[in-house]
């Protein structure tokens, strides 16, 4: 693993809440990056440290960002909901347990921490593995009106379907 890579993991896992937050943002834009298939593009540039930005990461490197950001959801720290938000990034469906684990936990995160791991189902194609999970939130969510409103819609996506 490039000393980049291990440098911004560490950060990530930081207890300084901005230099953890930035870290998170720029693993997530890199996660982006290799899911869509966009390491070249120029738009990423003003958003990634240059060190970062010129990286091409291996799948190695990938496993780690995804370890690292996994334990921070995992650990439901004030950062959980952007290291969700980051997993989603991921657009896999090998997230999608944790997740769902940590949705099933949501209770002990905010409301931002749930809509943000529901957003991620979302991207991950997870969302039908976790129905009795968001069936919970509509029925004891009143104190979390975002992750409540998304849990509704999807209910009606998925009643649709």
């Amino acid at each position: 693993m490039s000393p980049e890579i291990a440098n911004l993991i560490e950060e990530a896992r930081s207890q300084h809440f901005e230099t953890s937050s930035n870290a998170i943002t720029s693993i997530a834009l890199l996660l982006e990056r290799v899911s869509m298939s966009r390491e070249g593009d120029a738009s990423y540039e003003p958003l990634l440290p240059v060190g970062l930005y010129r990286r091409k990461l291996s799948p190695n490197e990938v496993d780690a960002l995804v370890l690292a950001v996994t334990e921070i959801l995992k650990g439901g720290s004030q950062l959980a909901g952007s290291a969700a938000w980051a997993l989603g990034k991921t657009r896999s469906a090998r997230v999608v347990p944790d997740l769902i684990t940590s949705l099933r936990n949501w209770r002990g995160h905010d409301d931002f921490t749930a809509y943000n791991i529901l957003i991620a189902l979302a991207d991950c194609g997870g969302l039908g593995s976790a129905r009795s999970s968001v069936e919970e939130i509509l029925r004891d969510g009143a104190d979390k009106p975002s992750s409540m409103e998304y849990a509704q819609r999807i209910i009606s996506r998925m009643s649709a379907s």
